[in-house]
């Protein structure tokens, strides 16, 4: 199902998605408990996902490569851009996501502290915890994680 559009590229969120969701929610053990936790959790989610790709597209369109599409899939997300580029743009491309996702992870950071209500401190501290954790574990240097394609860049593979 297409929700908006990076320039000419749809954004695209697939049932799978709903289903990886609903997973972290059980396995985070909850982290905001109840229907309004629950309720939260989507769109911090995706929210999340969303911006970590868009960092890759933003990346993949300033070093000249055409953006095709955005998915947020079962495994997360995935931005799709035309042909093999060249190592020194995968690298940066590879790097923008946990990039976008440690800056709104310092936002949701610094949200937290802010006395804006207990349910606000909640969602902030929640968001901050899940995008610095999908940062990291982005970073593992295995394909096909971002740590994958920025080594495989820096060291001349495809």
């Amino acid at each position: 199902m297409q929700i908006a559009r990076f320039g000419a590229a749809p954004v695209v969120v697939t049932r799978g998605f709903f289903a990886l969701t609903a997973l972290l929610y059980l396995v985070s053990g909850a982290a905001m408990p109840g229907l309004v936790g629950a309720l939260l959790w989507l769109p911090m989610i995706a929210g999340s996902v969303l911006v970590h790709e868009l960092g890759h597209a933003y990346a993949a369109r300033a070093n000249s490569r055409k953006v095709r599409e955005i998915q947020l899939n079962w495994h997360g997300g995935h931005c799709v851009h035309e042909g093999l580029p060249l190592p020194p743009v995968m690298f940066r491309v590879a790097l923008a996501g946990p990039a976008a996702s440690l800056g709104l992870a310092v936002v949701a950071f610094f949200v937290s502290l802010l006395p804006l209500g207990p349910w606000v401190v909640a969602a902030a501290s929640t968001l901050f915890a899940l995008n610095l954790s999908w940062a990291v574990f982005n970073l593992i240097p295995v394909k096909p994680f971002d740590g994958g394609h920025a080594l495989a860049a820096l060291t001349g593979r495809r």
